[in-house]
């Protein structure tokens, strides 16, 4: 009988965060799983009751849950879940010391952000103790990484790369359109880019970007295009999800990663953007250190991950020659495709999955 698997998150659908849950259960299943995804809304009145009645309705000899506030009030189903003798666990999306700062340098009231840093800190990571086995994506900070020190594994994000069509064009065109998605927070960076536009020797329309997402940091990012007056070379597109969002990629040149985690503290990041983006073929643009891609393989473009802006001039040049190579060399001439192989032989959400379902041996 195949290993049963429930992965419930607290999450609003068409999110990073919920395409991760989806992707890790399509990884489970290529590890011949039964895997069952459940995705629940983040009510503050109602979330942990809803976790509660997902977890007594559907059977299950590993349940993995997404790390957030609801999980302490429902500490008596966990436990009686291990008693039961299902596995636990719990996966850590942020370092606690890095969603702290995210919170400290918020517009929130000063209550607010007192009550959101005590969740963080306190409340949040007292389910940790409950699991089997934690998983995390970098080291914490302590107090944080004593908990449940002994039952922690450090991986990577992954994508489940089939699911994602190939967008191949950019190697045939002569255009420059940039995408960077995202739930737009300050540790984005995207502000980077836009200075860096603004900079550039290039006129418009020469360099475009499309801005996908919402967030706190959207209405800043508009008013930065206007103020710099660049407003008519950006699109921002809000959320995007299934065939809008595809479309949008098809028409991307390269993607843009994260430009801005070193506001929360430098640590290593394995963000599902640049994943997505790979999976898809496309050349990325990047900062900060992803342990995946610290050896900078060809179709990576490296920022400097500090406050000065992108260097646009100089990112444009590195695609013309990357360009240049797929449309001269037969050896390149596969580009799209063997970004995409990388992606899959990489980055994929089965192999995620078959790591937790070793470390639970």
């Amino acid at each position: 009988m195949p290993t049963r698997v429930l992965l419930l998150a607290v999450v609003r659908e068409g999110t990073g965060p919920a395409a991760k849950t989806l992707d890790l259960a399509a990884g489970f299943r290529s590890c011949g799983c039964e895997a069952t995804s459940v995705l629940l809304r983040p009510d503050p009145r109602g979330a942990s009751q809803a976790l509660v009645a997902a977890i007594r309705s559907t059977p299950a000899d590993v349940v993995v849950l997404r790390s957030h506030w609801s999980l302490p009030a429902a500490a008596t189903e966990l436990r009686s879940l291990r008693r039961r003798g299902t596995s636990v666990v719990i996966d850590i999306p942020t370092p606690v010391s890095a969603g702290i700062r995210e919170i400290r340098r918020s517009d929130r009231s000063v209550s607010s952000r007192a009550t959101r840093t005590a969740l963080e800190a306190l409340w949040t990571p007292s389910a940790w103790p409950l699991a089997d086995l934690l998983v995390q994506y970098d080291t914490d900070g302590a107090p944080w990484r004593l908990l449940g020190a002994n039952r922690r594994v450090t991986l990577t994000n992954g994508v489940d790369v089939a699911a994602r069509p190939l967008a191949g064009g950019w190697s045939e065109r002569d255009s420059v359109t940039l995408v960077a998605a995202g739930a737009l927070g300050q540790w984005h960076g995207y502000d980077r880019l836009l200075r860096g536009m603004a900079a550039a020797r290039r006129a418009e329309p020469d360099v475009r970007v499309t801005i996908v997402g919402d967030g706190p940091e959207r209405r800043r990012l508009v008013a930065l295009a206007r103020r710099l007056g660049i407003a008519r070379q950006v699109d921002f597109t809000g959320p995007l999800v299934g065939a809008e969002y595809d479309h949008v990629m098809a028409g991307a040149d390269i993607g843009v990663g994260s430009l801005g985690e070193h506001r929360r503290g430098g640590f290593s990041i394995s963000t599902l953007k640049v994943r997505d983006y790979l999976a898809r073929g496309l050349p990325v643009v990047l900062a900060g250190d992803d342990p995946d891609l610290r050896h900078s393989p060809p179709f990576t473009f490296r920022e400097t991950d500090d406050e000065t802006a992108v260097d646009v001039d100089r990112l444009v040049d590195w695609l013309g020659s990357l360009r240049r190579k797929v449309r001269n060399d037969p050896d390149c001439a596969s580009a799209p495709e063997r970004i995409r192989a990388f992606a899959a032989d990489r980055l994929d959400s089965a192999t995620r999955a078959a790591a937790i379902l070793a470390a639970l041996q």
